[in-house]
């Protein structure tokens, strides 16, 4: 098991920085953590959270990577708020709005090559991104010459609807649906349920850990309820369970990994494997033992593997790590 590490002492504490797109002020939560590399050959790893979450899913991988993170809140989730354009709250849209986080990205650090990190949902945000065609009108190429890397951390490799068990899924969309239609005294606080939560943590969680496991009810107690309205969670869960990667995975063109879990009911070694497959420089980095919540559960594994493989394909001070897992 990952021990945890404290993300509230200060040298772990985030620069905020706004950025606007389609209406949303898009929150950025900036780390920079040792080593402190502002040379051209450093990359700045650009975060992509998954459905419901927030920056703070990411921390535990960023506090043992180290040098320079950005992981903003999706518009209409933690403390960015929602595109206000029309621009909807799917993978189509938000990866137009992190095109404008990344343009901005790379014209504050000219020179340093970009690698997108995305988790679950943000995989497929993450693919939209590197896929002008399946980006919603308005997005801004600007930046995708500096991005040299991906990481995908338990991608989306087949849609919701096709790859986890029915029942699971029939359950997920009634509850859903109940939430975001019923008259806001009964949806409102269903759709914020404690019981409905720690139920979610309990299916995805595989740590026998105490600790692990209370930090993950934490977390998702403390940040999944974070979102602007239930038309903005509505507009997301739709996406989050119609799309997956396979869609735009030959838009993958430049070095990937993808880390996965072997107990990952969202992605199982066989369709990881299939989707590697579609991708043209694509490697797959497999935790045994562990499923969806590789970033709390397996933090300090898949910091080491994203470090090796950054390290590599980008090359110069990239990827210094392994620290922090004390």
């Amino acid at each position: 098991m990952t021990a945890l590490l404290d993300a509230s002492r200060p040298e772990a504490t985030p620069v905020i920085r706004d950025v606007a797109a389609h209406g949303a002020t898009v929150r950025v939560f900036e780390y920079e953590l040792p080593p402190r590399e502002s040379a051209s050959g450093a990359p700045v790893f650009l975060g992509v959270h998954g459905f419901r979450g927030d920056h703070h899913g990411f921390e535990q991988i960023v506090l043992r990577t180290g040098g320079t993170w950005l992981v903003p809140d999706a518009p209409g989730f933690g403390a960015s708020t929602p595109m206000s354009d029309g621009t909807e709250h799917s993978a189509e849209g938000y990866a137009s709005a992190y095109a404008k986080v990344l343009a901005d990205t790379a014209r504050r650090f000219p020179g340093r090559p970009v690698v997108l990190v995305g988790h679950s949902f943000g995989s497929v945000v993450v693919s939209r991104l590197l896929s002008p065609g399946a980006r919603q009108d308005g997005a801004d190429d600007a930046g995708l010459a500096a991005v040299k890397a991906a990481v995908l951390v338990n991608p989306i490799s087949v849609p919701a609807l096709e790859g986890t068990p029915r029942a699971a899924t029939l359950a997920a969309e009634a509850y859903y649906a109940a939430a975001t239609r019923l008259p806001g005294w009964l949806g409102k606080p269903l759709v914020r349920s404690r019981l409905i939560t720690d139920s979610m943590s309990v299916m995805m969680r595989t740590s026998t850990d105490r600790e692990m496991r209370r930090y993950i009810d934490e977390q998702h107690r403390a940040y999944f309820a974070g979102f602007a309205s239930r038309d903005v969670l509505a507009e997301a869960y739709a996406s989050s369970i119609r799309d997956s990667v396979r869609e735009c995975a030959g838009a993958f063109t430049l070095p990937t990994l993808l880390v996965t879990g072997s107990r990952d009911a969202f992605g199982t070694p066989e369709t990881q494997a299939r989707l590697a497959a579609l991708m043209p420089q694509a490697r797959v980095h497999e935790i045994a033992g562990v499923g969806h919540l590789i970033h709390y559960e397996r933090a300090g594994e898949a910091a080491e593997a994203i470090a090796a493989f950054v390290r590599e394909v980008v090359g110069e001070s990239a990827g210094e790590t392994g620290r922090g897992s004390a």
